[in-house]
């Protein structure tokens, strides 16, 4: 859902821009600022003016910030769901917000567009008593050969696409970090078949990151294995 694609990628930001978390968090104080106002009706009151135009101002930063993650995550996640799962098909990821980025190349230009839209909005949003324009209503999209990949992709082509998805993460973070997290993946062959779970592991080993997952097949790597049996955990020797 948009919420948990939104929380997806406010999280990764957090994670590296302890700044982006502050502005996050006084962003969702002013959302709620805002909409008890509209829905008492003192969207004329002066003290509205002020809190409307810092929701503006913060909301701006975290558009723009959402935006440069996505297209620097996107290279990472194209080249990977190509290279790693053979796709022939073409995969882009966009950042979708509920109004027009294409032309903003600046902080000052998306502020300035987020101004236009609540002008547009304003009459419906005192309609209906809430903000119908920010970060908080925006979403990132997938396109695969052009289409909305949430629609017209494969339940296996989704699949490919989140773990392409999880598996950049690995890059963002040692490039922004200087570190490599540690990969958690439970079932793994519930995902992929047995070859296509052999070459993501195979991939992680490549990156030299530390990979905890569990499977009900043995699989063909270089590990360490461990059986769990009614709560007892032992290690295979001979895997």
């Amino acid at each position: 859902s948009p919420s948990l694609r939104r929380l997806f990628i406010d999280r990764e930001i957090s994670q590296t821009d302890s700044f982006y978390l502050q502005q996050l968090k006084k962003f969702s104080h002013l959302l709620k600022i805002r909409n008890k106002y509209l829905k008492e009706k003192l969207y004329e009151n002066e003290e509205y003016a002020i809190y409307e135009k810092e929701f503006v101002e913060c909301g701006s930063y975290l558009i723009e910030q959402r935006k440069k993650y996505i297209q620097e995550i996107s290279n990472f996640v194209e080249k990977i769901y190509q290279n790693l799962f053979d796709s022939e098909k073409k995969l882009k990821m966009f950042y979708k917000s509920c109004f027009n980025l294409e032309k903003t190349n600046s902080l000052s230009e998306i502020r300035e567009e987020f101004w236009k839209e609540i002008e547009k909005k304003r009459e419906k949003e005192i309609q209906y008593s809430f903000s119908m324009v920010g970060p908080h209503k925006d979403d990132f999209i997938f396109l695969l050969e052009g289409e909305d990949a949430k629609l017209y992709a494969s339940q296996g082509e989704k699949k490919s696409i989140i773990f392409s998805l999880k598996l950049s993460e690995i890059d963002i973070l040692s490039k922004n970090k200087q570190e490599l997290p540690i990969v958690l993946i439970d079932d793994v062959t519930s995902y992929f078949d047995r070859q296509r779970c052999e070459s993501v592991l195979k991939y992680l080993q490549e990156k030299k990151v530390q990979v905890f997952m569990t499977s009900t097949e043995s699989l063909d790597i270089d590990a360490k294995y461990y059986r769990i049996e009614k709560g007892e955990v032992y290690e295979i020797i001979n895997s």
